[in-house]
């Protein structure tokens, strides 16, 4: 599995984003990615609009690549807790 991941926005207007390819997690890594994954999968609140309201907040694109592609974009104000799990994750990754 393949994930694009960026974040961007903020007060600075920055843009940071990362690929993670989960064959170089550990296998520990590669079952809570999974766990997270199947979480948001089953969410019906993955599609949310992004916010008007938050000109300095930030921004997420998610695209997953894993067998089929499916694309997440959110902001700090219209995400749920189960996106807010997986950017978590995938904060930590960032360079």
């Amino acid at each position: 599995m393949k994930i694009n991941f960026e974040r961007s926005g903020g007060f600075a207007g920055i843009t940071n984003s990362c690929i993670i390819n989960s064959d170089k997690l550990s296998l520990d890594e590669q079952k809570h990615l999974q766990e997270l994954l199947n979480d948001l999968r089953s969410s019906k609140t993955k599609d949310l609009p992004l916010s008007s309201e938050g000109r300095d907040c930030f921004q997420y694109k998610i695209l997953v690549e894993d067998g089929e592609k499916f694309t997440i974009m959110t902001d700090e104000l219209t995400m749920d807790s189960k996106q807010r799990n997986l950017i978590d994750f995938l904060e930590t990754r960032l360079e």
